[in-house]
């Protein structure tokens, strides 16, 4: 039984740092998937916390051997307007008015994005599709350090800061320093919706990102991909279908190379590529 001060003041700034949520929508997790995901993570245990790690230069670098192979063939600044499926194949229309036809189409994007796109979605899309919003969140690079801990012995990675003038209002700071080991002459900061809160002279950048919602609805949802992944040559990867990490945008990713392999006749991995996880 989790209560006071163990929900207020641990469990939902942690969630809202891992999630870059509000922490008002955190209360609305399915208590069996944030437990899940909690315990998994080692994050209901004092000791034996699992080694967090990050890759050298940011996940663009180990974007750039991924798509080595095809570079050549990458399209980047093409919006899609519409995707038309057919018993054949998809035509895909760019935002130029270029007509595209393929076999099938991998939507590798946000669910509201992939929804938006289509121009015949299934219901079943638009049930499953649409229970999984995103969010938007402000998200400022600075170097002001008063949404810090005023006691530099807390400072940690992940920082979440509740107003006392307004307890309904909070935010969370990555100190990008400590998380990428970086050489800098200031300490650099990234807050999400705190923009008010930052010294103008200090901001460096601003950023609008969006982020899935993790609710009731949108956590049944995620167990139903497979009545949309497969048909109607159209195939769905993304991290929403996990936990929103990286590795859940593989991992959905490897699934669709199996889906496409058991299509055309060939037999699937051995690898263990299951992204239901509650």
């Amino acid at each position: 039984d989790f209560s006071g001060p163990v929900v207020d003041d641990y469990l939902v700034p942690m969630a809202a740092a891992i999630w870059s949520s509000n922490p008002a929508e955190i209360l609305d997790f399915p208590a069996a998937y944030f437990g899940h995901f909690f315990d998994n993570h080692g994050l209901l245990s004092v000791s034996n916390r699992p080694q967090w790690r990050t890759i050298c230069g940011g996940s663009r670098e180990y974007v750039k051997p991924l798509v080595a192979p095809f570079a050549d063939k990458l399209h980047l600044q093409t919006p899609i307007v519409e995707i038309e499926r057919s018993a054949t194949g998809a035509m895909v229309t760019t935002g130029a008015g270029q007509q595209l036809s393929f076999d099938a189409v991998i939507l590798a994007c946000h669910s509201d994005q992939a929804l938006a796109m289509l121009k015949d979605p299934s219901q079943q899309e638009q049930e499953i599709l649409g229970a999984i919003p995103y969010e938007q969140n402000e998200t400022i690079l600075h170097t002001d350090i008063s949404l810090m801990p005023s006691r530099k012995l807390a400072w940690a990675s992940w920082n979440y800061h509740r107003f006392h003038e307004n307890e309904s209002q909070v935010c969370v700071t990555y100190d990008m320093t400590r998380l990428q080991h970086l050489q800098a002459s200031e300490t650099l900061l990234v807050s999400l919706n705190a923009t008010d809160r930052i010294d103008p002279a200090r901001i460096l950048q601003r950023i609008d990102y969006q982020h899935p919602i993790y609710n009731t609805h949108s956590v049944k949802a995620r167990k139903r991909r497979a009545e949309i992944s497969g048909i109607n040559n159209t195939y769905y990867c993304g991290a929403y279908w996990g936990y929103g990490f990286h590795e859940d945008g593989a991992r959905s990713a490897a699934a669709v190379v199996d889906e496409i392999r058991v299509s055309s006749g060939e037999s699937a991995s051995q690898s263990d590529h299951r992204i239901n996880y509650a």
